[in-house]
């Protein structure tokens, strides 16, 4: 028979690891949120040039009708960057906001039911994005309760679970938001010396 304070020591244990993964899970939520709301300001940014798109497309074309060739090559290749730059930050700010595809798939090695985000709880289809179906749960609701975990143990693991899934997609849009500003930045610098010459030359 397991000794009382052993058992004492096991619970304090799992309360502990509960605790402290309930806590890393709203932190990596916060971090989420934050990253969606720094990428929703980066692409107001990347929406002024529709304002001034005649402007910018004449001025580019100023510099590439100069009349000596060396100057226009480089201009070219500034022109090209600049524009580059500004397709891939849009791109990566859009790829940092788009939904992830179910982020268990990356999850390796032996997993529990998921019931803490329960994906599969209910399937969409692509007309339900237009519409109000009657949609039901792929499962009854007395199946969805007796799968929600009971014991620490198990409450546990689907903690963790959802620990790791959170932990992915804050990864991957770190990973994409950092390239967005690395992205954005490069822009605003070719911008700034397109503008400075075609300021030199008019």
């Amino acid at each position: 028979m397991e000794p009382a304070s052993s058992h004492a020591e096991n619970s304090t244990a799992l309360d502990n690891s509960i605790m402290f993964l309930s806590t890393s899970i709203a932190d990596v939520q916060g971090t989420i949120r934050h990253l969606d709301a720094k990428v929703n300001y980066l692409m107001v940014v990347l929406a002024t040039p529709f304002l001034k798109l005649e402007a910018i497309y004449q001025k580019c074309l100023f510099l590439l009708n100069l009349s000596n060739p060396w100057l226009v090559c480089t201009y070219a290749v500034l022109v090209s960057g600049f524009a580059l730059s500004w397709a891939l930050a849009s791109w990566t700010s859009l790829q940092a906001l788009a939904a992830i595809d179910n982020p268990e798939k990356r999850v390796s090695g032996d997993r529990p039911g998921g019931i803490f985000y329960a994906a599969t709880l209910f399937k969409l289809r692509f007309i339900d994005a237009f519409f109000n179906r009657r949609v039901e749960s792929e499962y009854e609701s007395n199946a969805h309760l007796e799968a929600i975990p009971e014991t620490q143990a198990e409450i546990q693991s689907e903690l963790a679970l959802e620990h790791m899934k959170l932990v992915f997609i804050r990864c991957i849009k770190l990973h994409r938001v950092r390239y967005a500003y690395l992205f954005c930045r490069a822009w605003i610098a070719l911008g700034g010396v397109l503008w400075l010459s075609w300021l030199h030359f008019k």
